[in-house]
């Protein structure tokens, strides 16, 4: 949605550190169920068909208060295709430059579907600058519709911080029990079961799954008939600073999508110097080396994973190597937030200057 405006309850004005929040309500708030799901609004859609009939009454809502907004401001960021749409007549009417942030779902979208690429392709048309936040999405754009690549910039999404200050503690050469963690909403696309069907082949480890959605009840059942529920552990939706903990204690961390644009919790997870394991997608590829800052599986096999996995867990000094290995190339592509803040800066005053 257009930044700046967060659909939820009633319309309602916040501001911290120079921003303000504008929440705006499209129905009840009992029934406000499209916007707040993991797996967002097409996780919502999928799951729950009924929902489209609110969806009207969102983009009519975020049509509003943008149009409201707009003639107070200078720029309008819509993230995500989509909201590029739902800017446009403040867009027309104010004069107002569109800087669109595009995401993996946008560009897997559009690569499947003609109406989805029609949608990207608006984007692109109206917008004054595109930013794509991983190279994979900008080379994945480029390839759908070249001839928008002079609008298209690239800045990565970046981590806090304070996650490459934390301190690991040192390993225990023969541990009884290693723990592996893995981060993201509870759907398909995320492929959560090759990780618990990779398990089953692996002894002395348990499996920490953060994240909510739709998939886990299916997940659960999994666990059940493969024998594991006792090695799987279903966190849900955690506060940051105990998903950072939870790093801070693991030994591996596992990310097994079937399609990502720019993974955030596999940066933080490197950020933390924990080893990771990915699978072999074009976006974890233009982060991951395959054994040098962490290790690649083929996506979708779980056979493939377990043999990392054991691989790992046999071998100490492997996942120290990699751990850090995994954190220097945070630290020397200078993916922060502070810099993903200045290149969007430098973007906005680019917009208002043509």
């Amino acid at each position: 949605m257009p930044d700046g405006i967060q659909s939820d309850a009633k319309e309602i004005g916040s501001s911290k550190n120079n921003v303000t929040i504008i929440k705006c309500r499209y129905a009840p708030k009992g029934l406000q169920l499209l916007t707040h799901q993991a797996g967002g609004i097409p996780a919502a859609l999928k799951y729950k068909p009924w929902l489209y009939l609110l969806l009207p009454l969102l983009i009519f809502s975020l049509f509003f208060y943008t149009l409201i907004q707009a003639k107070r401001h200078d720029v309008i960021h819509a993230n995500w295709s989509i909201n590029t749409f739902i800017t446009l007549p403040a867009h027309l009417l104010f004069k107002i430059p569109i800087i669109t942030t595009i995401r993996g779902e946008d560009i897997a979208r559009a690569e499947k579907k003609i109406i989805d690429l029609n949608l990207l392709k608006f984007a692109l048309n109206y917008s004054d600058k595109v930013i794509a936040v991983g190279e994979s999405i900008l080379n994945r754009t480029v390839t759908l519709l070249p001839q928008y690549k002079h609008k298209l910039r690239l800045i990565n999404n970046g981590i806090d911080r304070s996650l490459l200050e934390i301190t690991r503690a040192n390993e225990i050469q023969k541990q009884t029990l290693y723990q592996l963690v893995t981060v993201g909403s509870l759907i398909k696309r995320k492929s959560f079961h090759t990780i618990i069907s990779a398990l089953k082949d692996c002894e002395n480890c348990h499996l920490s799954i953060i994240g909510e959605g739709p998939e886990k009840n299916a997940l659960e059942s999994q666990c059940k008939s493969l024998g594991l529920f006792e090695h799987v552990t279903f966190l849900g939706n955690v506060d940051p600073d105990s998903i950072t903990n939870k790093l801070a204690r693991a030994d591996v961390f596992i990310f097994a999508s079937l399609d990502e644009g720019r993974p955030n919790a596999l940066l933080e997870a490197m950020a933390t110097g924990l080893p990771v394991i990915a699978s072999n997608i074009e976006s974890h590829k233009e982060i991951i080396t395959d054994e040098t800052n962490g290790l690649l599986f083929e996506t979708g096999n779980s056979g493939h994973l377990s043999e990392k996995i054991q691989l790992l867990l046999s071998n100490q000094e492997l996942r120290v190597n990699l751990g850090l290995a995994g954190r220097n190339f945070i630290i020397a592509q200078e993916l922060t937030w502070e810099k993903c803040a200045s290149q969007y800066i430098q973007a906005y005053s680019d917009a208002l200057s043509a």
